[in-house]
């Protein structure tokens, strides 16, 4: 009986035993493994099976970032021609998984940025993470997406990350990897000029007791020569790829789709050139034709909406397509387009000179719709006058941070408001940038140790 019992304990003992020291190698193996640290792989193994099931998804747009047309800018067809060259006809499947992990590297740099210069809460990280990559599989589905959207966001996230170190820290390293940055953005999307203005407005609020120094004048030159860089790499790239050297066309069209929408039938007076008459005059009857334009409507409450919603037919269809009907049948199809590019560039300023108050009118609701509705628009602005009058009484690093970020989303949705109805793919990318002051602001208020 005592043997029988002893044998059973012994038993016992040694199957238990290496349970035991299997559980300690495990956990000594997975010691690193931190619930915060779970939760963030949790999200981007999410997001990669959700990127890749959904697949690439394309739009009319994307046919000419592939064929490296004449009006793309040649930052994201190159993108793609390289993942051609590497991945043959499984490129586009490449290019979500890349355009995925580089917005997570983005993503996960600019967090690392704001613990390092904010001492950041690891929970609020954790939210604000999730709030950045939330458009990468489930709202915009920006990976997803064989447009240029894909790549700039992340750029976009990298160049914030090294603004917010090299303004709270002083680094002009951060400084020049903005600048570089910001250049090969501006080659993905022209709207990302606004950036060259930020970053004079971040180096002031860095430099601005030391902005004769030799160093900061080098800096302030290097951020004024990008958009003439931009332009001077993209005039060469079309001269190699196109026989044109010509800036990326069709901004012209863009910037004159508000003045044209808003136009009287008498404005052709103002033109002294005869194929600006003629290109007015012809353009002009096609809306009148096709009921898009603004006195048409002049009873309408929603006239904005009506704008957003019959964009693509005022612009893309109407003053471009139509519009170049006009011009010459000797040219070829590309000479058209940078005919026409020229053409409605120079009658932008003329027609909205002469309806400047309902272009404004328009101009300001596109706006402000940018940002969904004026009490947001009014709240950005009271925290930037906030931050302003804060900075004054003392120098912090939030009000710095709050004043960039401020001038970030201005920025953005000024510009593309310019030129096209402020839509979600214009504007997601500064969509994290309300949650982020609130959870600093939080932090910072209710916490026993401030953060500045």
């Amino acid at each position: 009986m005592l043997i029988s019992i002893f044998t059973t304990k012994k038993i016992g003992i040694v199957t238990k035993l290496p349970n035991k020291i299997l559980m300690n190698l495990l956990k000594k193996r997975f010691a690193f493994l931190t619930l915060e640290k779970l939760l963030y792989i949790l999200i981007l193994a999410f997001g990669l099976v959700k990127v890749i099931s959904t697949g690439p998804i394309f739009f009319p747009d994307s046919r000419g970032y592939i064929g490296m047309e004449l009006f793309r800018s040649f930052g994201y067809p190159l993108f793609i021609h390289f993942h051609k060259i590497i991945f043959g006809n499984l490129f586009a499947n490449a290019i979500i998984i890349t355009q995925f992990l580089v917005t997570s590297f983005a993503a996960l740099f600019f967090i690392h940025c704001l613990r390092k210069t904010f001492d950041f809460n690891k929970w609020f990280s954790l939210i604000l993470f999730s709030v950045i990559m939330f458009s990468v599989f489930l709202g915009s589905m920006n990976a997803n997406l064989i447009l240029s959207e894909g790549l700039a966001y992340p750029l976009y996230l990298f160049i914030v990350g090294h603004i917010l170190v090299g303004t709270i820290f002083k680094k002009n390293r951060s400084f020049y990897y903005a600048i570089i940055l910001t250049f090969f953005l501006i080659s993905v999307r022209g709207q990302f000029l606004f950036l060259v203005p930020v970053l004079l407005i971040a180096i002031l609020l860095t430099y601005y007791k030391s902005i004769f120094h030799k160093n900061t004048v080098i800096l302030i030159v290097s951020v004024i020569t990008i958009p003439f860089f931009a332009v001077f790499t993209d005039i060469a790239f079309h001269k190699i790829k196109h026989k044109h050297a010509v800036p990326t066309p069709l901004t012209g069209v863009q910037i004159s789709t508000i003045p044209f929408f808003v136009s009287d039938e008498n404005d052709s007076i103002v033109f002294e050139d005869k194929n600006q008459r003629i290109y007015f005059q012809y353009v002009y009857a096609k809306l009148k034709e096709k009921k898009l334009l603004y006195s048409q409507h002049i009873e309408n409450p929603k006239k904005i909406e009506f704008f957003f919603d019959n964009y693509m037919l005022i612009c893309n269809q109407t003053i471009f397509g139509d519009g170049m009907q006009t011009l010459k049948s000797s040219y070829t199809s590309e000479e058209k387009i940078i005919m026409s590019d020229k053409i409605t560039s120079s009658m932008t300023f003329p027609l909205m000179k002469n309806n400047f108050k309902k272009c404004i009118s328009i101009y300001s609701s596109n706006f402000i719709k940018a940002f969904d509705t004026s009490k947001y628009l009014l709240l950005f602005i009271l925290l930037f006058i906030v931050s302003i009058a804060a900075l004054v009484k003392k120098e912090n690093n939030l009000s710095k941070f709050i004043i960039i970020l401020f001038f970030l989303i201005f920025g953005n949705n000024a510009i593309v408001a310019i030129a096209e109805p402020t839509f979600g793919r214009y504007i997601f990318y500064n969509n994290w940038i309300l949650i982020a002051i609130f959870l600093l602001l939080f932090q910072i208020n209710f916490k026993k140790k401030p953060n500045e």
